[in-house]
């Protein structure tokens, strides 16, 4: 906590650091390890250092509630985590949500078969939104079908891209 005083009056403010652990570092590697035999891929993992709560983001086709709670207590039992975070470490573990935002390219791997709405960044007069069921990716690319066309959308190019409900890509219009 730091207290700065303005004017007379002291003002308490809090800096909390959230970080967003790489997926090279050990503590990132460490959870791998233990959702990888779970059936469960890691997409995310955030550690607030100042109240000692760990957030992961799991996935695997079909994830349940208590695929959640399983790798939760599996994390609390091991004590490289605990090592390389805190005693008293809290856990949230959760799926990554039918609207997310897609981050990192690999994502956009993970869920290849699903609808997606990807904004760009664009110059004035370029079209700059596709929505389209998502084909994988290659070189960097962003594989799109959309309105029945196959596009490739360089990944350093797109400013947003969130999952959206199938539905909201007809048939004709993704497949």
């Amino acid at each position: 906590m730091y207290t700065r005083t303005y004017g007379g009056f002291v003002t308490r403010f809090f800096i909390a650091r959230r970080v967003v652990v790489d997926e090279h570092s050990n503590l990132f590697k460490c959870i791998t390890e233990i959702a990888a035999p779970l059936g469960l891929r890691v997409i995310e993992v955030r550690y607030n250092v100042q109240h000692s709560r760990l957030s992961i983001v799991v996935y695997r086709k079909n994830m349940t509630i208590a695929d959640c709670e399983t790798l939760n207590r599996a994390l609390l039992r091991d004590p490289d985590l605990i090592q390389e975070t805190s005693d008293n470490i809290s856990i949230e573990v959760s799926s990554p949500g039918i609207n997310r935002n897609l981050k990192e390219l690999f994502e956009y791997d993970i869920f290849s078969g699903r609808a997606v709405r990807i904004v760009m960044h664009t110059q004035p007069g370029e079209d700059g939104v596709h929505m389209g069921i998502i084909h994988g990716t290659e070189n960097d690319m962003v594989i799109l079908k959309e309105n029945g066309t196959t596009i490739s959308i360089p990944f350093e190019k797109i400013a947003r891209g969130r999952l959206i409900d199938d539905d909201a890509v007809s048939p004709e219009k993704g497949a």
